[in-house]
């Protein structure tokens, strides 16, 4: 895993604390990477019958992270179909919020794990207004 806990002597604070407050951290980075993602579909869709696929960024916790996935417009749908579900790279799933449900080659689908993770997804899911 490629994320970092940072001890709760540094942070200032009790070790429950410094956890959550990572999980959080790593929750909302992963939600900005999705309505990033949001509009890259937006502009894909407009060239949907030249290109069969289109990068997304890599949503993982990772604020630094900038890797592409690769997936087709339908992919990107079935992803998006829960509020819950993210892509990552192999390596970069944070599996003290998240579990991985499919591995897709080229990626990994992971699911915010039920509690505080999963209602922070939910919560800022841009497609739950729909």
């Amino acid at each position: 895993m490629r994320h970092f806990v940072p001890s709760a002597r540094a942070a200032g604070g009790d070790s429950r604390s410094t956890i959550e407050q990572h999980k959080k951290r790593v929750i909302e980075n992963e939600v900005l990477f999705r309505d990033v993602n949001e509009r890259l579909k937006g502009v894909s869709e407009g060239f949907g019958d030249v290109l069969p696929e289109f990068d997304i960024i890599c949503e993982c916790g990772d604020p630094a992270c900038t890797d592409r996935i690769s997936m087709t417009l339908s992919e990107y749908e079935q992803l998006r179909a829960k509020g819950t579900h993210f892509a990552v790279r192999r390596g970069h799933e944070s599996l003290d919020v998240e579990t991985i449900i499919d591995d897709r080659g080229g990626y990994l689908v992971v699911r915010k794990d039920p509690g505080r993770a999963a209602e922070l997804a939910r919560e800022s899911d841009p497609r739950s207004a729909q």
